[in-house]
C-alpha cells in the first residue's frame, strides 16, 4: 500500500497496480506491468518509498531481479499559466454512483493549437482545479502517447486532429478524447470518462474552477468556469460563457 493509502500494489505475473478510494476502500484496476514490459517475472516483495513516488519489486528469486517504478505525474500541481482560453465550453459530472461515475467536458477554441503527435510521443492529460484548499488538481486523467487499448491502438490521427479511444477505461476512466486542432476547421475538445477507474474526487467544487488540457510538448488549453448551474455532492454542471 502507498503511504497515503490511495494505491495498492500486488505481485502476480508482474506488478499489478490498483487505485484505492480512501473513504470506501474500493479498488479500481489501473494497469499491469507484466513480464514483457517490466522484465519482472513475478513480484515477490514490494516496497513503496515514503513519499509514494517510487515502487521497488523483487522477483520470485529465479533471476534475482530488482525493478524500480516511478509514479508519473499526470497533471501539474496548479493550473498552468499562459494557456489558450476556450471561447465556450461545458463541464458535466455525475457521481450519483461512483462505479458508474461520468465526466464530460467540451470546449470550443478560437485559434489552432499544437497537440504534437499523441500517436507516437505526446502525452495528454485532462486536469481539473478549483479554488478550494483541497489537494490540487481535484481530478487528473491521462491519455498517454501511443499504446494499445485492448486489441487496437489507443490513438488515431486524422486530417483534423487526433482521437483517443479506450473501452477498457484504464488507467483513469477516459473512454474518448477528441482533439480537433483547428488546423482545419474550428478547434474543439471533447473528453468523456466513466466508471470506477476515474480517480477518486469529491464534489461540490469551489468556484472559480478551471479545466485544462495539458500536453507534454508544453501546449495547454483551458476553460475557466466562474460559477455552476448545478454544484452538489452528486452532480455538477458548469457552462462557459
Amino acid at each position: 500500500m502507498s503511504p497515503s493509502g490511495d494505491y495498492l500494489y500486488a505481485g502476480a505475473l508482474g506488478l499489478l497496480v490498483f487505485r484505492r478510494d480512501v473513504a470506501s476502500g474500493k479498488l479500481s484496476f489501473v494497469q499491469n506491468h507484466d513480464a514483457t514490459t517490466s522484465s519482472l517475472p513475478d513480484a515477490e516483495s514490494i516496497v513503496v518509498s515514503p513519499d509514494g513516488t517510487f515502487v521497488y519489486a523483487t522477483d520470485d528469486n529465479s533471476t534475482a531481479t530488482v525493478v524500480s517504478f516511478e509514479r508519473e505525474a499526470i497533471c501539474a500541481s496548479s493550473p498552468l499559466a499562459g494557456c489558450q482560453e476556450a471561447a465556450k465550453g461545458v463541464l458535466k459530472v455525475n457521481k450519483t454512483n461512483d462505479l458508474k461515475a461520468k465526466v464530460v467536458s467540451k470546449w470550443v477554441g478560437s485559434a489552432p493549437f499544437d497537440a504534437g503527435d499523441p500517436v507516437l510521443s505526446t502525452d495528454v492529460a485532462l486536469c481539473m482545479y478549483d479554488a478550494s484548499g483541497s489537494s490540487q488538481p481535484r481530478l487528473g486523467m491521462a491519455a498517454a502517447a501511443g499504446g494499445t487499448c485492448g486489441p487496437k491502438d489507443c490513438w488515431k490521427s486524422s486530417t483534423t486532429g487526433f482521437t483517443y479511444t479506450d473501452k477498457l477505461l484504464t488507467p483513469d476512466g477516459l473512454v474518448k478524447l477528441k482533439l480537433k486542432t483547428g488546423i482545419i476547421g474550428t478547434p474543439k475538445i471533447t473528453a468523456k470518462a466513466k466508471g470506477g477507474s476515474i480517480p477518486p474526487f469529491a464534489l461540490p467544487l469551489t468556484f472559480p474552477a478551471t479545466v485544462q488540457l495539458q500536453v507534454s510538448n508544453g501546449e495547454c488549453l483551458e476553460a475557466t468556469f466562474s460559477s455552476a448551474v448545478v454544484n452538489t455532492a452528486a452532480k455538477l454542471t458548469a457552462k462557459l460563457p
